[in-house]
């Protein structure tokens, strides 16, 4: 369920928000099989920036965030090896970038609203669709969102070790953190 809570953007017709690397998330999400054991990989916060311009009855969105692979966690070293080396191959693409172009949204919306944008992964770039939340605090907005993606769609096989197969499907949840910037 994507919640917009537009407090933030309402002083302001145009407002450039940088994302802070220093906090935030990037999670991959999947089971395996044939045991339904669950993996999180998990990253480093995406480097990135929202631009929103307002007009009187809509907020206009877009945006990009990169999110870098080399970190990448899922609790074991081998297993993150072999994910990172063998299928992510990060040598050759060492990350994912999420693409938001302009999406116009209701400035009184606050329920149900979902986003779409372009992820490119292992050098394939696919459409996605998700939901969000943008929240504003103190000095601080943030985003959280979720989206899933097939492995295949992005040519990557999938994964196997010792008899487990990582499945098709992973869930990708992120957050971000970010400060307004004049630039």
């Amino acid at each position: 369920m994507l919640v917009i809570l537009f407090g933030f953007f309402i002083s302001a017709q145009a407002a450039l928000l940088e994302s802070k690397p220093e906090s935030g998330s990037l999670k991959f999400l999947t089971t395996v099989s044939p045991s339904s054991l669950k993996i999180t990989g998990v990253s480093e916060a995406p480097k990135g920036r929202l631009q929103v311009d307002e007009t009187a009855a809509e907020l206009e969105i877009s945006g990009e965030f990169r999110f870098p692979l080399e970190k990448l966690s899922t609790g074991l070293s081998l297993r993150d090896n072999h994910l990172k080396t063998k299928y992510l191959e990060v040598g050759t693409y060492p990350e994912a970038v999420l693409t938001l172009k302009k999406q116009k949204f209701p400035k009184a919306a606050t329920g149900s609203v979902p986003f779409e944008g372009e992820m490119t992964l292992h050098g394939k770039m696919q459409k996605v669709k998700g939901n969000a939340i943008l929240r504003n605090g103190a000095g601080e907005s943030s985003v959280k969102a979720d989206f899933p993606l097939k492995l295949q769609d992005f040519a990557i096989e999938r994964p196997a070790f010792a008899g487990l197969t990582v499945a098709e499907d992973v869930n990708v949840e992120t957050e971000i953190f970010f400060h307004k910037t004049d630039k």
